[in-house]
Order: C-alpha cells, then sequence, then structure tokens
C-alpha cells in the first residue's frame, strides 16, 4: 500500500513538474510578446517597480529624443544661415546638369596650369530644390 502512495506521488508529480513547465512556457511566450509590441510601439511605454524606480523604457523614447534634437538642430542652422545672410526663402528647385555645366569653366580656372579637368556630365541629373549659393 505505501509503495503504491509513493508511484502516485511521482506520478501526479510528473504531471505537476509537466504543467509548471507548460505554463513557463506559456509565460516567455507572452513575455516575448509583450516585449516585441512595446519595444516597436511609437509610443512611450514605461513600467515601474515596487519602488518606484523604472525597471523598463521602451526604445521610442530614444527615438523621440533623437528627434527633437535634430529639430532643434535644423532649428539653430536655419538661424545661422539667416545671419550669414542666407535663408530659406532663397531655395528653389535646381537642375544639376546645368549648375555643373556652368560651374565647370569657373572650377577650371581656378586649378593651377599642370592641373587639367576632365568632365562627363549627364544629361540628366535629377532636379533638387536647393540655394544655388549654399552649394
Amino acid at each position: 500500500m505505501e509503495s503504491e502512495k509513493r508511484a502516485s506521488r511521482r506520478a501526479g508529480g510528473g504531471e505537476e513538474v509537466a504543467g509548471r513547465k507548460q505554463a513557463e512556457e506559456q509565460l516567455r511566450r507572452s513575455e516575448s510578446l509583450y516585449r516585441l509590441l512595446a519595444d516597436n510601439a511609437s509610443d512611450v511605454i514605461w513600467t515601474l517597480g515596487m519602488d518606484m524606480r523604472l525597471t523598463y523604457i521602451s526604445p521610442s523614447v530614444k527615438v523621440n529624443s533623437a528627434l527633437q534634437a535634430a529639430g532643434k538642430a535644423a532649428g539653430v542652422t536655419g538661424q545661422m544661415l539667416i545671419y550669414l545672410g542666407h535663408s530659406f526663402e532663397k531655395r528653389g528647385r535646381l537642375d544639376l546638369s546645368a549648375f555643373f555645366r556652368a560651374a565647370v569653366p569657373a572650377f577650371r580656372a581656378s586649378l593651377p596650369d599642370n592641373v587639367t579637368l576632365e568632365t562627363e556630365i549627364p544629361s540628366v541629373l535629377p532636379a533638387i530644390t536647393a540655394n544655388p549659393a549654399e552649394l
């Protein structure tokens, strides 16, 4: 009788271990899915521990901070250009082929006599939005 109880406990223990492993696997999958969602969300997601310390913050905070820093840098750059006499109003559609063809004679004239400049400017280059004075 005692040996049957032990065998029953062992069999029951095996089911308990299998159930626990299954629950652990489900928890790992759930955590993995949560991490995937949290790491790729554009919203800021954060968690606090019981001690009220930050335990997780989503990477979007870094992206948002970088975008804010880039915006500030662009603003400062714009202010510097205005200070130097340039402005965004002077920007317009610029045909790169025509721009480079017009610039080559001046560039050749600035070279020393012992330097030869050969160019092959394609007849069609993309047009861009720019201030020719800033190129």
